[in-house]
């Protein structure tokens, strides 16, 4: 079996021009492990969420591999920045623990080491990306296995068919996983893909039957996920998600000047019909906004007093008894015990609900509080330097339309939804976004200019 080529042939040669021997060992290597780390990236995304366990072995068998690969010295270029932000999660976290103060006034015990991979999980794509990397067709494969993964729920962690029943009745339901709120986090995101890829065929007039008639029944089932799980966080996040999807595929359609009644017709008919199919949550939101409005309504006047204790009036008491905490240790937080801290001890919220809010439900919050203002630039850069190459890479026809279509959406409801729960902090939160950012990576600029060079070579 011949070698494939070198995807730098500079690095990959002494300065007699010979290859390097452990430079071509790597590559001989990750030749052979290419397709089975792929399989195991794509078991990872299928079984994480639904049987943690042989996820996490999964993990491990294309973790350790390219671990390997990396210290042999085959490192992609465009693995690079995501480096420097697994330099900067490290560095926080190490500083904060450094300069946490002594809880021991509160009933806590001091933390012996810092807790390293909270923030370092987010940066676990490196590694699935990695041998994503020569391949981009692996990314559909990737994102449908997590997605296949997703709808087995309800059988697999959930109720199965009783459960189904309670939904259609219009109780909430999780299926089994950790709670609602991530569930309908993980059908939001399965939406927005579909949606996107939907939307981009009906613009472009490339609709085939077969395949767009799936298509739309996994809108449909994602987009009943989101329903019957009843997040109005997720909901807000989906209608932005929609909005700006919506918005950027009507404005490259009339920049390519092929702008033709049937085809914005087509894009309105989806449009419309999501308005209907979010009629049932409107109705619900209104019915909830009624019975809230009272919180809503007061928070100009910030009057505690007169705040409820309803699901907005506990987040918003939980939040505004937290600034005077987050104002005194700004630079560093208060340590990993931070957010229970605050949340234990705040007066905003009585003694029977802070047994069950443990944290401040917001991952602007939450990282501010155990990490200080890094903490939330770091969530803030990541997301930002994911918008930035996707921008990049379109621009110069690297990434697809579809795929920049579901990123833009992406990012706007990641920065929405995670201001009402602290999906950053969550093993199922950590999952998502590695699995989008692993499946962007494999566009980036650099990632596109080193498969040509290679196609060149």
């Amino acid at each position: 079996m011949s070698l494939p080529p070198q995807e730098n042939p500079v690095a990959a040669v002494d300065a007699a021009g010979h290859p390097r021997p452990a430079r071509l060992r790597a590559e001989r290597l990750f030749h052979w492990l290419q397709w089975p780390c792929l399989l195991a990236v794509c078991l990872f995304a299928f079984t994480d969420q639904i049987l943690p366990d042989i996820g996490h072995v999964a993990q491990v068998l294309f973790i350790l591999p390219a671990l390997v690969l990396l210290f042999a010295g085959r490192r992609p270029a465009c693995l690079r920045a995501p480096a420097l932000f697994l330099l900067a999660t490290l560095l926080v976290q190490t500083s904060s623990w450094l300069f946490a103060p002594d809880l021991a006034a509160y009933g806590y015990e001091p933390v012996a080491e810092p807790k390293l991979d909270r923030l370092g999980r987010w940066l676990l794509f490196i590694f699935a990306a990695y041998w994503l990397l020569p391949k981009p067709g692996a990314v559909a494969a990737l994102w449908l296995s997590a997605l296949a993964g997703l709808l087995l729920a309800p059988w697999v962690t959930g109720g199965g068919g009783v459960e189904l029943q309670q939904a259609a009745a219009g109780l909430r339901v999780g299926f089994g996983l950790r709670n609602e709120q991530h569930t309908a986090m993980l059908f939001g995101a399965g939406f927005l893909g579909l949606y996107a890829q939907l939307l981009y065929r009906i613009a472009n007039g490339s609709l085939r039957r077969v395949s767009s008639a799936a298509l739309l029944g996994l809108l449909l089932l994602t987009g009943g996920g989101v329903l019957v799980t009843q997040t109005r966080g997720v909901w807000l996040g989906v209608a932005a998600g929609i909005g700006l999807i919506s918005l950027l595929a009507g404005w490259l359609q009339g920049r390519r000047h092929h702008w033709a009644p049937g085809k914005s017709l087509g894009i309105l008919a989806v449009a419309m019909l999501l308005l209907l199919l979010a009629a049932v949550p409107a109705a619900r939101l209104m019915g909830d906004f009624e019975h809230e409005r009272g919180s809503i309504t007061r928070l100009p006047e910030y009057i505690e007093a007169d705040l409820g204790y309803d699901a907005i009036g506990i987040r918003v008491r939980s939040w505004i008894h937290a600034l005077p905490w987050l104002a005194q240790r700004p630079l560093t937080g208060w340590g990993t015990q931070g957010s229970h801290l605050i949340s234990q001890h705040s007066e905003g919220l009585p003694p029977e609900l802070k047994r069950i809010f443990t944290h401040l439900h917001s991952s602007y919050f939450d990282l501010f509080a155990q990490y200080g203002a890094p903490g939330v630039l770091l969530f803030l850069g990541l997301l930002a330097w994911l918008g930035r190459f996707a921008v990049q890479s379109w621009r110069a026809g690297g990434m697809p339309e579809p795929v920049f279509l579901f990123i833009a959406g992406f990012i706007v409801y990641w920065l929405v939804i995670n201001a009402f729960e602290s999906f950053m902090l969550y093993s199922s939160g950590r999952y998502l976004l590695n699995l989008i950012l692993a499946g962007a990576l494999v566009y980036h600029p650099r990632a596109v200019a080193a498969r040509a060079s290679a196609c060149a070579g």
